[in-house]
Parts: C-alpha cells; structure tokens; sequence
C-alpha cells in the first residue's frame, strides 16, 4: 500500500506500507505534480494535516486536487483521510465537494502517529 503523509511534525507509522511523508505544502505539491518516473501517479491513501507550520496550510493542496477533479483528471488516489487536530480546518477538508466527488474522504484519529 502506498501512502502519502502530508504533516508538519508527526510521523504515520504503518509497517508492511509504503509511506512517504513531506512537511510542507510546497513539497506536497512537488511530489504530487511530478513528472518524475520514481515517483508513481498513484497513492492508496492520502493523510492531510491542515495546519503545517508557519503561515502554510494543506490548502494549496486542496485546492491543486480539487482543480484537477473540476478538470476532469483526478489523481489516482484510493482515498483520503483527515488527521489535522484542526478542527476547522478538518472541516474545510472533510466538506470538499469536489473531493468527495472523486474519492472517500474521511477524518481518522491520530492513534497511529508519533511526534518526533
């Protein structure tokens, strides 16, 4: 299973998974938008954190995935999941029309992570 973390100080931990995890939204997008043939275009699982140090949020990711699923060329994504201890900004994900039009989108504790 491949899963893309986005989260500024936790860590997922799911052994026997394919986890890659990034820190800032810029660095989202750079993975999500590569051209790149190491890195596949497509990600069982997504968990977004909304609040991501600073001034950046995963809006911008939002918003990058919620344009492709306007244009009609969603990702590849199995699923997406809410992690952020935001609560406002675990709605702003959660209430996506877009998303939920093009994949499951939920709200999943945080048992499963650690803060370095």
């Amino acid at each position: 299973m491949r899963i893309l973390v986005i989260d500024d100080e936790r860590t997922l931990v799911k052994p026997g998974h394919d986890v890659h995890h990034v820190r800032t939204s810029k660095d989202a997008l750079q993975v999500l938008q590569s051209e790149s043939p190491e890195v596949q275009k497509s990600w069982d699982a997504l968990y977004l954190d909304h609040d991501l140090g600073g001034e950046d949020t995963i809006r911008p990711v939002v918003d990058f995935l919620e344009e492709k699923v306007f244009f009609e060329d969603p990702l590849d994504i199995g699923c997406i999941f809410a992690h952020t201890a935001n609560p406002v900004g675990a709605d702003y994900i959660l209430k996506s029309r877009l998303l939920n039009s093009a994949y499951r989108v939920s709200r999943v504790g945080l048992e499963d992570f650690i803060v370095p």
